[in-house]
């Protein structure tokens, strides 16, 4: 990618394999040297995020959500972002009807669902545990390559034909689960120029 500055392109090549692993690394190819601020968006769901250039630790306070580096960049300079990726939880507001009572699991800007292929069709019945732990496990199939989430979860039975369920309340209620929406939704890295 290119950015105008000041008359002059800056020239910066963006690898790693974010959203799905913690690294992206950001390496200046511009030849001519340029005096810029760059902005490194760091986001909420990170509560520990490191960079680094050129191999040393940056160490300075961010500032609105952003890392800033002012310096004069150089062919060669890298820039490494590393963003690690707890799984947590996403509760929907208990006052919207249809929010209350389910849960969303979230990895980095990720939001992981539940898919009938690899779950069964009874996915309004799935309850996860409150004190559920999740593994993060290789992809198969399309996110071959790319990380899954795995977490140990319950199937409530479904009802009699009279409405009654099949199985005591109590082992519902030590369950404390919450049922997963089925939704994904994916952000992209957010690498701008100093904001106003």
């Amino acid at each position: 990618m290119a950015i105008s500055v000041d008359g002059h392109a800056l020239r910066l090549a963006i690898s790693g394999s974010y959203p799905w692993r913690d690294e992206v690394e950001i390496t200046v190819e511009s030849v001519p040297p340029i005096a810029h601020t760059r902005a490194l968006r760091l986001p909420e769901w990170c509560s520990a995020p490191e960079t680094s250039l050129n191999g040393e630790l940056v160490n300075c306070e961010p500032r609105k959500g952003y890392l800033h580096i002012r310096r004069t960049w150089r062919q060669g300079d890298r820039v490494k972002l590393w963003l690690p990726m707890q799984v947590r939880r996403a509760y929907g507001h208990p006052q919207i009807r249809n929010l209350a009572g389910k849960v969303a699991i979230q990895r980095g800007s990720l939001i992981y669902c539940l898919e009938e292929a690899d779950n069964g069709t009874e996915l309004h019945n799935v309850w996860l545990h409150a004190e559920s732990r999740f593994s993060v496990i290789e992809g198969t199939g399309l996110f071959r390559g790319n990380p899954s989430l795995a977490s140990p979860s319950a199937l409530a039975p479904a009802p009699l034909s009279n409405g009654v369920c099949s199985f005591d309340p109590e082992e519902l209620r030590s369950a404390q689960g919450r049922r997963l929406p089925l939704e994904s939704i994916t952000f992209e890295v957010d690498l701008q120029n100093e904001p106003s």
